[in-house]
């Protein structure tokens, strides 16, 4: 009887030292990350675009992965709530827009931001005037009439020219820039840019195409973000194939020619013949040989 309990018991214990030193082998594993958030400015008036930063030590291994932020207003109540795509150095990038509602008040506005196990927070200050509600004037209802790039494809290295155009053509004093977001297949943000709004509405910028390891084939969306509008439009990027190496052979006067298909065909067919008869006269060897040793 003692044996049997003995071993039952020896073999639990077992079980439980395995599964204790999983547990803290797995628990030591566990990459603990650093993170910071800033916003472009310590104060705000009105309807202002604040552009969010922020870095992520160490970077991610993974491309597809999130910084989760939202900003909270003095009350200790939630006005807003959004996520930026981390790039592979770990940065993150995105912008909102201050002012947009009744929620917002005079105060101190807490920024925080979430990745895994690693917080951070910052704070800004906000005051109403007359263009975000706090006189009762209205805000303007802005869209983008136009966003279109240079070309529907790009291969390579290659420069995208973004233009497009905005109506009404009023703008809010200070909001002079139209934040453009390029995101890769599958939703990561490739690049975070700025384009300068002008006196008719218009705005334009360029950036370069495949300029980092972490462009991939496929359709990339180019997002126009302005006050309260926002539109798209898509291009495809590949990468550009290298050119093809030509066969060569030395002529006689010491430089290369290049070869002709036939002629590499016709030298493959005498290397196989070659071979061919190289086995047939072994196979032949080989039997003689077992023939004279039957004799």
């Amino acid at each position: 009887m003692g044996s049997p309990l003995l071993k039952l018991f020896a073999l639990i214990s077992i079980i439980l030292t395995v599964q204790v030193v999983s547990y803290y082998g797995y628990a030591a594993n566990v990459t603990h990350y650093s993170l910071n958030v800033l916003a472009n400015s310590s104060h705000y008036n009105g309807i202002k675009q604040v552009q969010v930063t922020g870095t992520i030590s160490p970077a991610p291994t993974s491309y597809n992965t999130i910084v989760n932020f939202s900003v909270t207003s003095p009350q200790d109540t939630q006005i807003y709530a959004s996520f930026a795509p981390v790039s592979p150095n770990g940065i993150f990038k995105s912008i909102f827009t201050t002012g947009l509602s009744s929620n917002w008040t005079n105060g101190t506005y807490v920024l925080s931001a979430v990745y895994f196990n690693a917080t951070a927070n910052t704070t800004f200050t906000w005051t109403k005037s007359a263009l975000s509600g706090g006189n009762g004037t209205a805000t303007p209802k802005y869209s983008i009439t136009s966003l279109a790039t240079s070309s529907p494809t790009y291969s390579g290295i290659q420069k995208v020219n973004i233009t497009g155009t905005i109506s009404p053509t009023q703008r809010l004093t200070g909001v002079e820039t139209v934040f453009i977001e390029v995101v890769a297949p599958g939703g990561l943000q490739a690049d975070f840019y700025s384009a300068v709004l002008l006196k008719d509405g218009s705005f334009n910028m360029s950036f370069m195409a495949g300029n980092a390891s972490n462009w991939i084939n496929g359709t990339y969306t180019v997002d126009a973000r302005y006050i309260n509008a926002t539109r798209n439009t898509t291009f495809t990027w590949k990468q550009a194939l290298p050119p093809r190496p030509k066969p060569v052979t030395n002529n006689s006067s010491g430089g290369q020619t290049p070869i002709a298909s036939s002629q590499v065909s016709i030298r493959y067919i005498e290397a196989a013949v070659i071979i061919l008869i190289g086995i047939a006269i072994a196979f032949f060897l080989r039997k003689r040989s077992a023939e004279r040793y039957t004799e």
